[in-house]
């Protein structure tokens, strides 16, 4: 193992030639060059820190290949100077990648100054470091970090800027240092307005920021977001970094709010590790935490290199932006309709989750986006390489083509001009495309969902029964099951009359279910068992949940706008079903739940992410369906009433949410242990 300033890495890792190595610096130096000068993004981070690790493991083990400027550039990731100096140099910070390493830095920093009273820790922006000069209150300068020591004045963009006002609220002088950024809700507005002006969205919020910041001749103004993180006054930090936050903040200009003080070692690596629980929820782009001594004075006792300081380090997270290969784009036909386009990736891992594929939502987005398909055509047949990016909670997201000047190989994806499954007409006059047809194309998968045991629970009317039905049309629609007769099943292949009596007794058995059940059997759009039944509980009765108004509807827990609005569209689409159903009496009222007596009885449970362990492979319905049979009444939403919010793998902003409101969180592995093995 070598020692470098990114780490411990293996010696079997540096390159074994110099031009090899030669190489990989260029390769560096162009992406470092793009990543923080322009919008255009030629390296996802991991790839970038694994190649500078072997750049700088290669130079340990073969300093005379090395240069300053290329060890400079690579392992700070600084860029070209500019025009003004800094008062005082604007270093990098040296990068841990595991706890470990994190515990080495720790036990190293002690060495060096003795017991350390208290720990900073805060998120690592992915932005651009920049630093604000104020005289008597007033912005006078903003300058890059460029190579440490000269930035570029960039005092135009300061209107642009969120969080960093031109007055302060007291008339003081001094700098203030910190990230220019674009939050979630900035590079969304950003992408909207770059495609509203005809040019491709942007890459990542990072290049977007960067090539925002330096833009002076744009017909149009993009928004960004600054965050402080250092305080001179006098050209030198006097202040500890908690008070010197508190201070910043107090004149008006934004600091990170999910910052932590903490006093020992195992709770700097606990708060790395919920800062990277939370990350998800933040709304700004975040690669990592920095761990900071608080205590200015050991700071100047620990000192710095004239590279990084060495009271302070970087714990990368898992970069949730990476190449891969975009391998092909699928179109499939859902059960009411609607067509859903999906991009196939090559296996990717993106923040700790492997990804192998990302709704591209339609024509238009995949359009401008730029993506393209490999061309089977071509002699240097190709598949395109793009950035894939874990959006929100856990949903992955094709931000771009990793160069997209680079055609050659590929082609235009070709949308289809005909219903993939029926070859009949499409409506493609709104961002989803929908089958003419509706339903009655994907009429087998719809009547399979009716039949199933979260809905009617005709279990022995099985997918080979059913598409014989639908091929000889005996059902076109959930409401024909009613009018089966043993007529028309007697015959088909695999149905004697001993079935067939079954599938009418289970038929018959249905037609009194409770009205959540048979709305369930509808397929409504955007609805599932646990929303219909909570539907059927807020009404009561048919009538009035085919009455009810947008406003209505999103008084039930889970409803929001969008939401409620698919559901007065489609049940104005399934008139004629419903008409049915009333007119023979089936499904119209849900029956006043009884007082449970399970275990749970009387508490609100919430499920969040995906079950992996002691309820691996079960369905969130499935789920739900074991709580509610011990008592537990279910909500989609954390709020002050939730009991206990059970939790799975990437649990995301609920989790989050849960512990701020002093929420009981429940492992998958704790439910089983506690209720189902008891």
């Amino acid at each position: 193992m070598i020692e470098t300033p990114l780490g411990v890495v293996p010696a079997s890792e540096a390159f074994a030639t110099q031009s090899s190595y030669d190489d990989a610096v260029t390769q560096l130096r162009d992406a470092a060059n793009a990543y923080l000068h322009s919008d255009v993004l030629l390296m996802d981070d991991a790839s970038y820190d694994a190649l500078a690790r072997r750049v700088m493991v290669t130079e340990v083990l073969n300093p005379s290949w090395a240069t300053a400027a290329v060890s400079t550039q690579v392992s700070a990731g600084v860029g070209r100077g500019g025009d003004v100096a800094h008062t005082a140099a604007m270093l990098s910070l040296d990068n841990v990648f595991s706890t470990e390493e994190l515990e080495a830095f720790l036990d190293r920093v002690e060495k060096l100054t003795g017991p350390v009273s208290a720990w900073r820790v805060e998120p690592k922006l992915d932005g651009l470091a920049i630093s604000a000069r104020y005289e008597d209150g007033q912005l006078v300068a903003l300058v890059t970090r460029g190579d440490g020591k000269t930035g570029e004045d960039v005092l135009h963009a300061a209107p642009l800027i969120k969080g960093l006002p031109s007055q302060l609220s007291k008339k003081v002088t001094l700098e203030i240092r910190g990230e220019v950024m674009m939050t979630d809700e900035d590079f969304a507005k950003a992408n909207e307005i770059r495609v509203a002006h005809g040019e491709a969205p942007l890459a990542n919020p990072r290049n977007g920021a960067a090539g925002t910041l330096r833009a002076q001749n744009r017909s149009y103004s993009l928004p960004l977001s600054f965050f402080a993180y250092t305080l001179l006054e006098d050209g030198r930090e006097v202040r500890d970094q908690h008070d010197a936050m508190s201070f910043v903040s107090s004149l008006g200009v934004s600091t990170s709010s999910v910052a932590t003080l903490v006093s020992t070692k195992q709770a700097v690596i606990d708060a790395v590790q919920g800062l990277l629980e939370k990350r998800a929820t933040l709304a700004v782009a975040i690669d990592g935490a920095v761990i900071k001594v608080d205590d200015v004075a050991t700071r100047q006792k620990a000192g710095s290199t004239s590279r990084a300081p060495r009271w302070a380090i970087a714990y990368k997270y898992p970069a949730d932006t990476r190449a891969t290969e975009l391998l092909g784009i699928e179109v499939a036909v859902g059960r009411t309709g609607n067509l859903s386009f999906t991009a196939v990736l090559a296996p990717v891992e993106v923040g700790g989750v492997t990804v192998e594929a990302a709704s591209v939502h339609n024509p238009s987005v995949i359009a401008t986006k730029g993506l393209r398909v490999a061309d089977p055509a071509s002699p240097n047949k190709k598949f395109q390489k793009v950035f894939v990016r874990r959006a929100g909670e856990v949903i992955p997201e094709i931000t771009g083509p990793v160069d997209p000047d680079d055609v050659e190989g590929t082609m235009l994806f070709s949308a289809p001009t005909t219903c993939p499954r029926c070859q009949g007409p499409l409506d493609m006059s709104g961002l989803i495309w929908r089958c003419t047809r509706g339903r009655e194309c994907a009429l087998e998968a719809s009547l399979t969902y009716a039949v199933s045991r979260g809905a009617l629970d005709i279990d022995s009317l099985g997918p080979q029964v059913i598409a014989q039905l639908v091929a000889n049309q005996t059902c076109t629609k959930v409401s024909d099951l009613f009018e089966l007769k043993k007529s028309d099943l007697v015959g088909l292949e695999r149905v004697g009359e001993k079935l067939a009596d079954k599938i009418l007794a289970n038929i018959e058995a249905a037609k009194a279910l409770p009205m959540s059940r048979v709305f369930c059997s509808l397929g409504v759009i955007m609805t599932g068992r646990s929303m219909s039944a909570r539907l059927a509980n807020a009404f009561g009765t048919m009538p009035r949940l085919r009455s009810a108004s947008i406003e209505e509807l999103q008084k039930v827990d889970g409803v929001g706008p969008e939401r409620a609005r698919a559901i007065v569209d489609d049940l104005a689409s399934l008139q004629e079903e419903l008409d049915y159903l009333a007119a023979h009496n089936i499904g119209q009222v849900e029956p006043l739940s009884a007082p449970t007596t399970g275990v749970l009885s009387g508490q609100v449970w919430v499920v969040t992410g995906t079950m992996i362990g002691g309820l691996a492979g079960q369905s969130r319905d499935k789920v739900h369906a074991t709580l509610e049979a011990l008592g537990a009444q279910i909500s989609t939403s954390v709020s002050k009433s939730t009991s206990v919010l059970l939790v799975g793998s990437n649990a995301g902003s609920k989790a989050e949410k849960a512990q701020k409101l002093g929420v009981k969180v429940l492992s998958e592995e704790e439910f089983v242990k506690t209720y189902l093995n008891a």
